[in-house]
């Protein structure tokens, strides 16, 4: 068994299309795709990992906290 793991984008994407199989609505769905890009953005932006590998809680409480407090409601 090898040790590559898909990345961050290739998992959004199954995701994804897991919500398209499942016949979430496309509102939903892109409401999903809007905010998982939104946390792949934020770790490059933070220089944090974006391998699932180093991903866990605490990048995604930072996350949480960064809407919380630096990003203007609605925008």
């Amino acid at each position: 068994m090898g040790t590559n793991l898909p990345s961050l984008d290739d998992i959004i994407e199954d995701y994804l299309l897991c919500c398209i199989t499942e016949g979430k609505s496309p509102r939903t769905i892109e409401w999903y795709s809007y905010n998982l890009g939104r946390f792949n953005r934020y770790l490059e932006s933070q220089g944090l990992s974006q391998s699932v590998r180093d991903i866990g809680r605490a990048e995604a409480r930072r996350f949480i906290f960064h809407l919380e407090n630096d990003v203007a409601p609605w925008k």
